[in-house]
């Protein structure tokens, strides 16, 4: 009896299932915006995009898909932003831009998007701020033609919470599943190697800081590198061996190599540092991290290029301490 019991229990459950089962393929066969996100990853159809909300239960960033009315860049930007900013159907979602957050103008060049805000944007918490620009970037990254995105308050670059430039950014900028521990910050110290003021060697300056743990430890090094030097680097003694001006397109560490991918302007400008020294500038400061062994440099994605005509970016660098001054 107790066998039967258990067996017609297995049956209904498996009924149960079945039906659930059903229920769900028929959700997303239809492309109803009603299911939670893990019910909508589906491969999108032509015209469809991903619009990302806030969770009014869980703090975090939830998508549904949006059938496009426009096709060209300019269209598509004001009219994913719109919908981000327009009370989602879904009561259980609500918008992740604040209605008083106005986007005064925006601009595009070299594939690179930079949107200019109104001071409203400040007023926002530091959880819903990261929040805010995570919904913006990762739907409007979805148009083709767009490689990175910048935002600009008040004439000024985004800084986060702890004063530094936000910068760049694009969809592998955010983690995915992103909770409350979204905004939390963590001491480290890192290793970076900056120019001497000649441009022919390599100085090793250890920088303490605040960041913002949804951001990758290797993104961080690139970013500091970029950033230059500060006044407690010893000013006149080091200089920044990168480019000013040169933008981190996107960065990623697969198999002990971290993939490094800058704009043109990181072959194009020209400075009084010599071509090892700007390139193991960058190479032995990742791999001051355990995890990276080698380093893979690239523009606007190809990495058949010529640095300077003396240095072939198209190899895997491994760290050279042959610049490095003691």
């Amino acid at each position: 009896m107790k066998k039967m019991r258990n067996d017609k229990k297995t049956s209904i459950l498996r009924k149960i299932q079945v039906i659930i089962c059903c229920i769900c393929l028929m959700v997303v066969g239809t492309g109803c915006n009603a299911g939670s996100e893990s019910e909508i990853q589906t491969e999108l159809e032509k015209g469809q995009v991903n619009i990302y909300y806030l969770s009014n239960a869980t703090c975090t960033l939830e998508n549904r898909v949006y059938n496009m009315t426009t096709t060209d860049v300019d269209s598509m930007i004001k009219e994913l932003f719109n919908k981000l900013v327009e009370k989602p159907n879904d009561i259980s979602l609500k918008s992740a831009v604040p209605e008083e957050v106005e986007l005064l103008s925006y601009r595009i060049e070299n594939k690179l998007l930079t949107m200019f805000f109104s001071d409203e944007y400040y007023a926002m918490s530091s959880i819903d701020e990261v929040l805010c620009r995570a919904a913006v970037v990762k739907t409007l990254m979805q148009i083709e033609g767009i490689s990175g995105i910048e935002f600009v308050i008040s004439n000024q670059p985004l800084v986060d919470k702890a004063g530094y430039t936000v910068g760049l950014m694009t969809k592998d900028t955010f983690v995915d599943n992103m909770g409350s521990d979204i905004d939390s910050f963590q001491k480290t110290e890192l290793n970076l190697y900056f120019s001497n003021m000649e441009g022919t060697g390599l100085v090793l300056v250890r920088r303490t800081l605040s960041y913002n743990t949804n951001i990758s430890i290797e993104k961080l090094i690139v970013e500091q590198l970029l950033r230059g030097v500060d006044s407690k680097d010893g000013l006149g003694v080091v200089k920044s061996a990168l480019p000013s001006n040169a933008r981190l397109l996107s960065l990623y560490v697969k198999d002990s190599v971290c993939y490094v991918n800058f704009d043109e302007n990181f072959v194009n400008q020209t400075t009084n540092v010599e071509e090892e020294v700007m390139i193991y500038s960058l190479v032995n400061s990742l791999t001051e991290l355990s995890s990276i062994t080698k380093v893979q440099i690239s523009v606007n994605g190809n990495s058949n290029r010529v640095f300077r005509e003396k240095v072939n970016l198209n190899t895997m660098f491994e760290r050279n301490e042959k610049y490095i001054i003691q």
